[in-house]
């Protein structure tokens, strides 16, 4: 994956089941490197809330195989992810709500 994204390859490209790299790595037990790339979710512009053919995203596949932790940060990269697009909607003037 971090080839693929130091060639500008985009790291949510799906195959024809409709997964991301991060649906691979999961379904396949890749916990360490999936681990990884969840920490710098950011940094490789990863869609935390893609959803395969099947309608699960990577925190969906987590709690199917019993990987709480790794649930977990999921879940907390995503609500970073919520207040990091807050912060820059507020920085654009677009919190009109």
């Amino acid at each position: 994956m971090q080839t693929r994204h130091r060639l500008d390859g985009s790291l949510n490209d799906r195959d024809g089941l409709g997964n991301t790299p991060l649906h691979w790595l999961l379904i396949n037990g890749h916990l360490k490197a999936a681990r990884y790339f969840i920490a710098y979710y950011a940094k490789y512009g990863l869609d935390l809330s893609a959803k395969n053919r099947e309608g699960n995203t990577a925190r969906n596949i987590t709690l199917l195989n019993s990987h709480h932790a790794l649930a977990q940060q999921l879940l907390t990269a995503e609500i970073d992810n919520c207040i990091r697009a807050l912060r820059l909607w507020r920085e654009m003037g677009l919190n009109h709500a």
